[in-house]
């Protein structure tokens, strides 16, 4: 069913106001958005007024560069483009998930890396109940929100959503943003090329506020094909991450190649070189977990982004960049993730190591 007459929720004044809250949530303050919070009601009835008009605020994107674990280019828009996309993401994400499949994960309701596991994690339990061998199909989208196809996109968009209005919105973020965010074919990484050499006509910004759920948006022809017309039972995606489980191991070769020509022929993307078919008791990697018969385990990679993060956490308390409840909150949330799964001694290790304390310095600095 296609959604209708949806603008005028997108940019309502409670919408634009609950999205701005949404984006400060837990993140530290930057000169933008202190800006923006100096006069919060008058900024927010403006932007209503230019998005109602189609009279759109620029969108300006920043980028840094990490170091850990590897080196990468972050981009990120500016405050009141993230206000603006989160503002649709809040209206129309719970609408665009009612058609997805029932084993499609992230970004969706109570379908969040946990459940993926948990659901992946029950399939090969089953699995080796049986008796039989199964096998694994793991198949990557190479270099995914880089290679998005903008005219693949919209129709898409189109077809899901009936509202002139949204859809031109839409289009606006997509088709005509300031910068550049699409990869050559051939290219692994946008640190390879200057930025005058990244494409128009495809990719669209990593991490933005409406990214995730344009991900699903795209991807949903592959998720319907393999239910409607191939009926495959064990077939699990989360975000451009597929699993599919099979006793018949030709059967997965031949989904490989059906895959792989559904990705060119209708979205015009490619499998990376991390597709693979396996036994399930070689343990397959998914979410950050290592999911073996009645076992799962974090992936070490997960485990050393935790601990670093953890550590970050710590020095920014440390400095009083962060509050004591933002810090515990982050520690809670990587619990929970190991909670599900065997890692005792890590867990043991991380909070035996996971000390908050303020700098003297600072707070004489304050006290004074």
């Amino acid at each position: 069913m296609s959604i209708k007459n949806i603008y005028t929720e997108i940019t309502s004044f409670e919408n634009l106001l609950q999205a701005e809250k949404d984006s400060r949530a837990g993140k530290r303050y930057e000169t933008e958005q202190l800006q923006f919070w100096g006069d919060l009601e008058g900024n927010l009835h403006s932007v209503m007024d230019r998005l109602r008009t189609h009279e759109y605020p620029p969108d300006i994107y920043h980028h840094f560069y990490v170091y850990e674990p590897k080196l990468r280019k972050v981009i990120y828009s500016d405050y009141t483009t993230k206000v603006i996309q989160r503002a649709a993401y809040n209206v129309l994400n719970p609408l665009v998930c009612k058609g997805m499949i029932s084993d499609t994960y992230s970004c969706i309701k109570e379908r969040g890396q946990l459940k993926s596991m948990q659901r992946l994690a029950e399939w090969v339990d089953y699995c080796e109940k049986s008796g039989e061998r199964w096998y694994y199909l793991k198949m990557d989208v190479a270099k995914f929100f880089y290679r998005m196809n903008h005219e693949i996109l919209m129709n898409i968009i189109q077809k899901k959503i009936g509202d002139k209005q949204a859809v031109r919105f839409l289009e606006h973020y997509v088709c005509h943003a300031s910068r550049a965010f699409g990869l050559p074919v051939g290219i692994s990484s946008p640190l390879d090329i200057p930025d005058d050499e990244m494409l128009w006509d495809v990719g669209i910004a990593i991490g933005g506020g409406l990214s995730h759920m344009y991900g699903n948006m795209y991807l949903n022809p592959m998720d319907q094909m393999a239910k409607r017309e191939e009926h495959i039972p064990y077939y699990i995606r989360y975000m451009d991450d597929v699993i599919i489980l099979s006793t018949d191991k030709d059967e997965l070769h031949r989904y490989k190649n059906r895959f792989s020509e559904f990705l060119g022929d209708e979205l015009r993307l490619q499998l990376n070189n991390k597709t693979a078919i396996r036994p399930i008791s070689h343990g397959m990697e998914f979410v950050g977990y290592t999911i073996r018969p009645g076992n799962v385990k974090l992936r070490k990679s997960t485990s050393l982004r935790m601990k670093r993060h953890l550590k970050t956490i710590q020095e920014l308390y440390r400095d009083y960049e962060i509050d004591l409840d933002r810090a515990r909150s982050t520690l809670m949330s990587y619990k929970a993730l190991m909670d599900h799964c065997d890692c005792r001694a890590l867990e043991k290790k991380i909070f035996e190591d996971f000390v908050l304390t303020h700098n003297p310095k600072e707070a004489d600095t304050d006290n004074g």
